[in-house]
């Protein structure tokens, strides 16, 4: 990206939004229920492996692995374009909209969105960089995955 465009980031984009912000505290929360809902699902895959996969077929682990993997590439970008969040985001009244016009994101944009996140978790620091900004980021409080797709996360409206 040029000096010029970087310099023209955001530009064209309203001052303020005209939905409300998602506040830090419930986007944590979202993430860590989210978090749960992985581990969980770890588990059972665990459990199945170890009960259903014969040991000629496949190693249990290599059926957890295929399971584990279609599970996050479907987990986030499958309930973000379908129902606007993941179940954290929803039980924690948040939703994940484009920024320019509050619309919920196609399957292609949220998926996107989820493997620009994985991505920037595999780069040291840069992971943990992208969850705090929003501490700093103004006036969308936008994460870089957030910034690479132009989406905000939102409190829905009830």
């Amino acid at each position: 990206m040029s000096s010029e465009a970087a310099g023209n980031y955001g530009k064209d984009l309203p001052q303020r939004t005209p939905f409300p912000l998602a506040p830090l505290g419930l986007r944590l929360a979202a993430y860590v229920l989210d978090f749960v809902a992985l581990i969980g699902f770890f588990v059972l895959l665990t459990i199945l492996g170890t009960l259903l996969v014969p040991e000629q077929m496949a190693t249990p682990q290599g059926f957890q692995l295929v399971l584990l993997a279609l599970f996050v590439a479907a987990y986030s970008p499958g309930t973000t374009s379908r129902w606007g969040g993941t179940p954290g985001k929803l039980l924690c009244g948040l939703r994940v909209v484009t920024i320019r016009d509050g619309r919920e994101l196609g399957y292609g944009r949220a998926l996107a969105r989820h493997l620009s996140h994985v991505v920037l978790y595999m780069i040291p620091l840069v992971g943990l960089i992208n969850s705090a900004m929003p501490l700093w980021d103004r006036p969308y409080r936008q994460c870089l995955h957030d910034k690479i797709v132009d989406t905000v996360v939102i409190r829905r409206r009830l």
